[in-house]
C-alpha cells in the first residue's frame, strides 16, 4: 500500500505543479485534500486489500499536495528577507497538530474498542475540514514578492 502512495505521490508532483497554472493554487490544494480526505475515510470501510492499495494510491496524491502546496501558498505572500522567520514559525504549526494526535489518537482508539481504522476515520475527516478552511484562505500575493518572482523568472529564462 505504501508503494502505491509513494508512486502515486512521486507520479503526480509534476501535475499538481501543471494544475497550478490553470487553477487557484489554494483550489487545487483543497481538492487534493478532499481526495486524500475521502480515501482515508474509506480506509474504514475497505474489505480487500486491493480497495486499500487503491485507496493508499489516492492518498499519494494528496500527500504530494501536502508536501508542496502549503510552502507555495505561503511563499508567494512574503517578502524574501523574512522566509526564515515565516517558515519557521508555519513548520511550529504543522508540528503542534502532529503531537497533539500523537498524544491523543492512542487513548481514542482505545476508547474505539482497539480499532485502528478510527483513527484513519478521523484523519479523513480532518482532511476535509482542512480543505474547507483552505477554500477560505484570502491569498493575495504581496505586490513586491509578486515583482521578485518576475525578475527572478526573467534571469531564468535569459
Amino acid at each position: 500500500c505504501y508503494l502505491a502512495l509513494n508512486v502515486i505521490c512521486f507520479a503526480s508532483s509534476p501535475l499538481i505543479g501543471a494544475a497550478t497554472k490553470f487553477f487557484r493554487k489554494k483550489s487545487v490544494h483543497a481538492f487534493n485534500l478532499t481526495l486524500g480526505g475521502f480515501a482515508l475515510v474509506s480506509l474504514f470501510f475497505v474489505t480487500t486489500p486491493i480497495m486499500a492499495m487503491v485507496a493508499m494510491a489516492v492518498v499519494g496524491v494528496s500527500w504530494a499536495s501536502t508536501q508542496s502546496m502549503p510552502y507555495a501558498l505561503l511563499s508567494g505572500t512574503i517578502p524574501r528577507e523574512r522566509y526564515g522567520l515565516f517558515m519557521g514559525a508555519f513548520n511550529i504549526f504543522i508540528c503542534l497538530p502532529q503531537i497533539v494526535c500523537a498524544l491523543c489518537m492512542g487513548p481514542i482508539v482505545v476508547f474505539a474498542g482497539g480499532n485502528k481504522a478510527v483513527a484513519l476515520l478521523l484523519g479523513g475527516l480532518s482532511m476535509i475540514l482542512a480543505a474547507i478552511a483552505c477554500l477560505k484562505l484570502i491569498y493575495e500575493p504581496s505586490v513586491k514578492v509578486q515583482k521578485e518572482a518576475d525578475l527572478e523568472l526573467e534571469s531564468v529564462t535569459v
